[in-house]
């Protein structure tokens, strides 16, 4: 979960928590990994009650496929876990990154 998260300094396992909803929303069924020349990142905004705002490819795989199948999981997503109470902020900005590889 993207380089600038506070979830990855202190808080690890709510950042697990979101990697393993995201992950289990992705499907990949049909998608050929050779297509993929770059991992695809989606940006989003997790508000304190959990609700997904603003999901967007940040990097494009180079598959417009691969991209929106990335972008659909963070989508099927929502709601994620509520942020933990300490997280002072009414929302954190997080990044994903999808790679078939």
């Amino acid at each position: 979960i993207g380089p600038n998260s506070p979830l990855g300094n202190r808080l690890g396992w709510y950042a697990e928590l979101v990697r393993q909803r995201i992950s289990q929303n992705w499907r990949t069924t049909g998608l050929d990994m050779r297509s993929q020349s770059a991992p695809a990142i989606i940006g989003f905004v997790i508000m304190r009650d959990g609700t997904v705002r603003n999901p967007q490819v940040i990097q494009s795989s180079g598959n417009p496929s691969i991209d929106n199948s990335a972008l659909r999981s963070v989508y099927d997503s929502n709601p994620l876990p509520a942020l933990p109470p300490q997280v002072t902020d009414s929302y954190i900005s997080a990044q994903f990154t999808f790679n078939l590889h």
